[in-house]
């Protein structure tokens, strides 16, 4: 399972990108990931103070978006 973080630059509110975080073997169900998600997201935004966490969500390897 992956952490899909929507977030954007907090100097330059337009500037916005997709982030990946893959979760622990532990977490490989939906439920797993939604409730480690959020200790994901929270250290994820510490490490990365000068972002702007929009929105998140959880998603499968299987079915992740491929990227532009």
């Amino acid at each position: 399972m992956f952490v899909i973080l929507s977030v954007c630059l907090l100097a330059s509110p337009a500037t916005c990108k997709e982030e990946r975080v893959q979760q622990s073997v532990d977490q490989q169900t939906p439920i797993g990931c939604l409730v480690e998600g959020q200790n994901t997201v929270a250290q994820w935004g510490i490490a990365h103070p000068q972002w702007h966490i929009d929105k998140w969500k959880c998603v499968s390897a299987d079915r992740l978006p491929s990227r532009s």
